[in-house]
């Protein structure tokens, strides 16, 4: 029987500390990955460190979840079906092959503090995708992590997990202008109200 991985992340981000104060919960994030090694992880959350709201599908490696410092995680190994692998594999092969057509559900993340699920097409925070992924339909991270707990194998320094090295290259690094953050904001929320929109009105 395949296993896939899930890693909760305790991450050093502002985001992060903020997610963490308004959930009470002990970790912000949540990835998943199809190796024991977590060599490669994938998510939805920023695509730019300098800016924090406009997100879509992610690959994270040790650069750019320890890009301040080592961070705790806490790895689950979750039996699966063969069926259910070749679905979440197939989901983050569509995922990677169209980066574009995906992107972060900030509304649902916001909606998910009070328990409510705001779900919009080919939109979706880490906890939609990863439940997703797994089969499941949950919201927040706390109740992704009691529910995965039965599956814990590993809870600690995320690179003494890996012995991965931090290297700090690639997009999520870039820097970024205020035009620049301003214009990808502006993208990004004009996006996720027209699915909004388009979904109260039944069009997708």
């Amino acid at each position: 029987m395949p296993d896939l991985y899930v890693m909760f992340s305790h991450t050093n981000t502002g985001m992060g500390r903020m997610i963490r104060a308004v959930t009470g919960s002990s970790y912000n994030h949540v990835s998943i990955s199809l190796r024991p090694d977590l060599a490669v992880c994938y998510s939805f959350a920023r695509r730019n460190k300098h800016n924090a709201l406009a997100g879509g599908f992610v690959a994270e490696d040790a650069g750019r979840l320890c890009d301040e410092g080592d961070i705790r995680v806490r790895v689950c190994r979750v039996p699966v079906t063969r069926r259910q692998f070749d679905a979440a594999r197939n989901m983050l092969m569509v995922c990677r092959a169209q980066p574009g057509r995906t992107i972060y559900n900030t509304y649902g993340a916001m909606a998910s503090v009070v328990g409510f699920h705001l779900a919009l097409p080919g939109a979706f925070t880490c906890v939609e995708f990863v439940s997703r992924c797994l089969g499941l339909r949950v919201i927040q991270v706390q109740s992704l992590l009691h529910r995965l707990e039965p599956y814990a194998i590993y809870e600690g320094s995320y690179l003494e997990y890996t012995r991965a090295a931090v290297q700090r290259q690639g997009e999520y690094f870039r820097p970024l202008s205020t035009v620049d953050v301003v214009r990808r904001n502006a993208g990004h929320f004009g996006d996720l109200s027209l699915r909004l929109v388009c979904k109260m009105y039944g069009r997708i």
